[in-house]
């Protein structure tokens, strides 16, 4: 079980990073246009997500990772960011003209996370 505390930690780091942009980009939307998103998805729920991803964050200890941690991250990362890239390729068929660019943009975004969870978890 100890062995698991550090994957289990990366991943409240990076869930709590995906759940505060979700918080921010709706926030943000709802600014524009009232009851976009916060109707759909209830703000409560993104606030436990938010905690319990949070506290996951915190199980490990904040020590130096070796090069198989560092590895297997990477490696976890871009097969989760390229599963991003793929699913808005298929989601968006019907829309051809912008099917690229918002392929790009999840994928990259996907990235950002993943690298924005790996600079969080090193301090």
């Amino acid at each position: 079980m100890r062995m698991t505390l550090p994957y289990l930690a990366d991943l409240g780091t990076v869930g709590f990073i995906a759940v505060a942009s979700v918080i921010v980009i709706g926030a943000a939307a709802e600014l524009v246009s009232p009851g976009l998103v916060f109707n759909l998805i209830a703000p409560q729920g993104l606030v436990v997500a938010l905690m319990a991803a949070g506290a996951l964050s915190l199980l490990a200890e904040r020590g130096g990772r070796g090069i198989k941690e560092r590895l297997s991250y990477a490696a976890i990362a871009l097969l989760l960011s390229a599963g991003a890239a793929s699913s808005a390729w298929r989601y968006f068929e019907a829309l051809p003209t912008d099917r690229g660019i918002v392929t790009l943009a999840a994928g990259g975004t996907a990235i950002m996370i993943f690298l924005a969870a790996a600079r969080a978890s090193n301090e």
